[in-house]
């Protein structure tokens, strides 16, 4: 009865923040429409770039989104407005084939709409991963990642439906589970992890598929949009690669919520930080393995393979944190299932708090805590598989001898 008054509460709780984040996003919104004195930075700027390369894309430039100046020109003309930094598109030509039909529409609407369409995906992903406490899934509209996806637009919501459904078919379903890993590779940071993960784990299936989805979308992206823009953006992809982790750096190292930002902050770099992020990675995949292999529990493998790759990116940005949500759902639904200690509660609410409180942080204190929240969910998560074992084990030895 506790756990379902908890449940319920949680619940409303969620429903009341996205209240909030939707008035916050609405009324700021609004404002920048109505204002003659233009925010060079709105709320959904971010989709704004998207918006502007599917313009390009549709008017016979496609050429030129990968032309970071061409791109921007193009962008202050869609937004009416100064932008006094650069957002260079950078993704691979497959995310067109998502982002083109929406610049079709005005961009107002096309951005509700894209924000709207996403956000629904991953509540039904968040829905299907718990298996018994459906209305956990909701915990997922009170997650401040989502007010960050709301104020830059970004594609958050759509990252958390993808990995959320691949997790939730890797077992069941090889084909759909390949399809939702395959379609990440839009974003090659966040699959890298989890197809690296999927071989070393011996998902063939679900490794064949991926790569066969990620090939088909390739494939369809040349014909659809022409062959030489992917020329064009392998030729971009390490430039602006490098640019991410070094010159500009500094400017966007607050909302970087990195291992490699965390380490840079503290002044370790050069060879000594590639050195100390390659065994960092070795061993987090050494644990991610462990608690795969000793476990059966969809909460906690889930949780385990998301903590493993945003620990293992070397770039991403704070409106990333959206994808928390799934091992903040998922560890809270193992808790109603299994029990919990104080302690664990106290570390679940700090996973919660990394999308609101982490940036402030940075900026006041140049300490970048983001990585070393996730390294103590990760430990609590091993600690939880390994005490579990270990009843388990007992509950057997037990049941011999009786």
């Amino acid at each position: 009865m506790r756990r379902i008054t908890a449940q319920n509460r949680l619940v409303v709780y969620s429903v009341i923040f996205l209240c909030f984040y939707i008035f916050i996003f609405s009324y700021s919104t609004i404002l920048d429409i109505s204002s003659e004195d233009k925010n060079p930075s709105p709320y959904g700027i971010d989709f704004a770039a998207y918006y502007t390369a599917g313009q390009m894309v549709t008017s016979g430039h496609a050429d030129n989104i990968y032309n970071v100046s061409k791109h921007h020109d193009a962008l202050e003309k869609v937004l009416n407005r100064k932008i006094p930094f650069f957002l260079a598109w950078v993704y691979p030509p497959t995310f067109l084939l998502i982002v083109v039909p929406f610049s079709y529409l005005p961009y107002y609407f096309a951005l509700a709409l894209w924000l709207a369409i996403t956000f629904a995906f991953a509540i039904f992903a968040t829905y299907l991963l718990v298996l018994k406490y459906k209305k956990i899934a909701l915990l997922v509209c009170g997650f401040p990642g989502v007010l960050m996806n709301l104020h830059w637009g970004q594609n958050g919501f759509m990252n958390t439906a993808l990995l959320g459904l691949g997790i939730y078919f890797v077992e069941t379903n090889p084909l759909m589970s390949g399809l939702m890993f395959g379609l990440m590779t839009y974003k090659p940071q966040l699959a890298f992890f989890p197809l690296l993960f999927l071989l070393l784990v011996k998902k063939w299936k679900v490794l064949f598929w991926s790569i066969f989805f990620s090939l088909i979308t390739a494939l369809a992206s040349g014909i659809i949009f022409g062959y030489s823009i992917w020329i064009n953006f392998f030729n971009n992809f390490f430039h602006s690669s490098s640019t991410l982790l070094s010159s500009v750096w500094e400017t966007t190292a607050g909302i970087q919520p990195t291992l490699y930002s965390a380490l840079r902050f503290f002044g370790v770099a050069g060879y000594t930080l590639k050195i100390t992020l390659f065994f960092i990675f070795i061993a987090i995949m050494i644990s991610s393995l462990w608690v795969w292999k000793k476990t059966d529990r969809l909460s906690i493998k889930g949780s385990i393979l998301i903590l493993g790759t945003f620990l293992t990116m070397p770039y991403y940005a704070q409106y990333d944190l959206m994808l928390l949500s799934i091992p903040f759902i998922l560890l809270s639904y193992d808790f109603l299932e299994y029990g919990n200690r104080p302690y664990e509660i106290a570390v679940l609410g700090a996973l919660w708090l990394m999308p609101m409180i982490n940036w402030p942080l940075v900026i006041l204190t140049r300490v970048q805590i983001c990585p070393f929240v996730l390294m103590t969910v990760l430990a609590m998560v091993i600690i939880r598989v390994k005490k579990s074992n270990v009843n388990e084990k007992i509950y057997n030895n037990c049941e011999k001898l009786i």
